[in-house]
Formats: C-alpha cells, sequence, structure tokens
C-alpha cells in the first residue's frame, strides 16, 4: 500500500494528523502527485493552504472536478455542493473552509511564491513524530545514566550534554530502523501497514517517557547523587529518587502498551499478533548481530588472528 492509500485510509478513519504526515512523505517522494495534493487539501484547515493544495492538483490534473468544486466552495460558489468528506473513489477532498476577504489577501504573497517555487506545505504533523522519538531517546540516555550511576563520574552539566548529543540521533534512528523492521514483521503476520505510518505509530507511543524529560530535569537539578550517584544520600532523597524511577518506569511501560495498541491499528492486526511482530523483530535484529559477529570471527579465524 502506497504512502497516498495509506493517508486515505487514516482520513477516513478520522486521524487527520496521520493523513497529513503520510501525505507528506508521498508528495516529497512525488510531487507531482495530483492524488496527494487533492486528499492534503481534505486535511488542512487553513483556507490558503487548502488553495493551495487544490491548485497544484489542478494544474497536474486540468480534468480534476473534485480540485475545482474545492477552488468553488473556497470562493464561496455552491458551496453546499462540497461534500464534507472524500468519495470512496478518492476522488473528492474535505470540504474546505469558507476564505474570507482578508485572509484572500494576505496569503497571496506567501501562497504565489510557493507556487512559483513548487515547494510543499510543511505541516508541524510532519516534524512531530521525529521530534517525540529525539526526547525520548535523551530521556532513555538519562535513564541509562542513572542506571550506570554516571553522576560518580561526571558533572550534571556533562551528562545533560551527553544525553542531547547522543540520545535526540538515538531516538531519530531507532524510530526509523524501528519503523522497517516493525513494518516488515507486521506484514509478514498479515499487517498492511506502511513504514511511515508505523513509525507514526511508534512516535506517539514514546509521547509519555518524552514527557518525562521534565522529571528528569528536576532530577538533574534537585536530586543529582540520589538520582545518578551511588553515594549514600540522605532518606528523603534516595525515597524522592526511587519515586521518580518508578514513574519512569511506568512511563515506558505506559509506552510499550500504547505501541502495541498504535501497531494494531495501524496494521488492523489483533494485540497478540503485534506482539508477536515485536518479538519477531527482536529476532531479526539478533539473528542480524550473530551473524555479523560469527562472520567476523571466521574474517579473524582465516586471517590467523
Amino acid at each position: 500500500m502506497s504512502p497516498t492509500d495509506e493517508a486515505i485510509a487514516a482520513l477516513r478513519a478520522g486521524d487527520q494528523a496521520a493523513a497529513r504526515v503520510l501525505l507528506t512523505v508521498a508528495l516529497r517522494a512525488n510531487p507531482n502527485d495530483a492524488r496527494a495534493w487533492l486528499w492534503l487539501s481534505g486535511t488542512l484547515s487553513d483556507p490558503a493552504r487548502q488553495r493551495y493544495c487544490l491548485e497544484r492538483a489542478l494544474a497536474l490534473d486540468p480534468g480534476c472536478e473534485p480540485a475545482r468544486r474545492g477552488l468553488a466552495a473556497l470562493d464561496g460558489v455552491a458551496v453546499s455542493d462540497v461534500p464534507r468528506q472524500p468519495s470512496a473513489a478518492g476522488a473528492t477532498p474535505g470540504r474546505p473552509e469558507t476564505e474570507s476577504p482578508a485572509s484572500r489577501g494576505e496569503r497571496a504573497p506567501a501562497v504565489a511564491q510557493k507556487r512559483r517555487s513548487g515547494a510543499l506545505p510543511r505541516p508541524i504533523e510532519a516534524i512531530r513524530p521525529w521530534l517525540s522519538a529525539a526526547l525520548a531517546g535523551v530521556s532513555a540516555v538519562l535513564a541509562w545514566a542513572a542506571w550506570r550511576n554516571l553522576g560518580d563520574e561526571a558533572a550534571r552539566p556533562a551528562l545533560l550534554a551527553l544525553a542531547l548529543v547522543a540520545g535526540a540521533p538515538l531516538g531519530v534512528v531507532a524510530l526509523l530502523i524501528g519503523g522497517v523492521l516493525l513494518r516488515t514483521a507486521g506484514r509478514w503476520l498479515g499487517g498492511r501497514a506502511g513504514a511511515a505510518r508505523v513509525r507514526v505509530a511508534l512516535a506517539r507511543a514514546v509521547v509519555p517517557p518524552a514527557t518525562g524529560l521534565a522529571l528528569w530535569a528536576l532530577q538533574l537539578a534537585a536530586l543529582p547523587t540520589a538520582s545518578f550517584g551511588s553515594a549514600l544520600v540522605g532518606t528523603a532523597e534516595q525515597l524522592l529518587a526511587t519515586l521518580c524511577g518508578l514513574i519512569h518506569a511506568a512511563l515506558w511501560c505506559w509506552a510499550a502498551v500504547r505501541s502495541i495498541a498504535g501497531l494494531a491499528e495501524a496494521h488492523s492486526l489483533p494485540w497478540a499478533r503485534v506482539a508477536a511482530s515485536w518479538l519477531l523483530a527482536a529476532l531479526i535484529v539478533g539473528g542480524s548481530a550473530l551473524l555479523m559477529l560469527a562472520g567476523a570471527a571466521l574474517v579473524i579465524g582465516l586471517r590467523g588472528g
């Protein structure tokens, strides 16, 4: 299933945020996809962006009647004739809001510039999955630092720098690889979601530990030794650090449950199969690591080392 088809399914299910992300992915891969431009207009609330998408669709496909009707609706002509949701044939965009005269005047220069450059409007939803993954990665590195008692060897600024420098890229890479692995494992078990849809589900799942960064910040500021070190501290501080640790563990458990629920919805699979897809993905990673180690051992052995 292409990203455009996945977006259409998401939009029909009422998930406009996921549809915008998937359509953005589709248009970055193929800016001349008139159907993607048409459906993207149905996910936007800004009349200027709706018009831009509809005009792009009409320019690419002059015979696109739904795009023509959408533009007529923006101009206040026969608005009642424009359906609210796309038709089963995938032809009619969501009904745009009527554009006011003031917004027509204000949007003209920006839209004209975008039309000349052919740039794709970048909704904030296209950035959010990667941002959530980056923040979750920072949270994961701080959890690892607390588990390894790195506070005994590094000061608070160094711990924070390590989390930011290593955690954010780690989270993004994990989301990218996880999207591919869980898409593949899910497909093997009968799922139908693409990698982009899987990434959206995973990014939403890690929102709880990402929000846990606020708690990590408080721990760095007020409980650095109790949270990141092994030195003995007061009973009250140790209890607070333990409580914070339990909260972080609960957030990650919540993320695991959300990931299974999100993937179950994306793949249209029962939870048991989604859990099996996680196990299958872990086996793929573990098997690949073993093959690499075996290959390295074989090379070393053949070279007599």
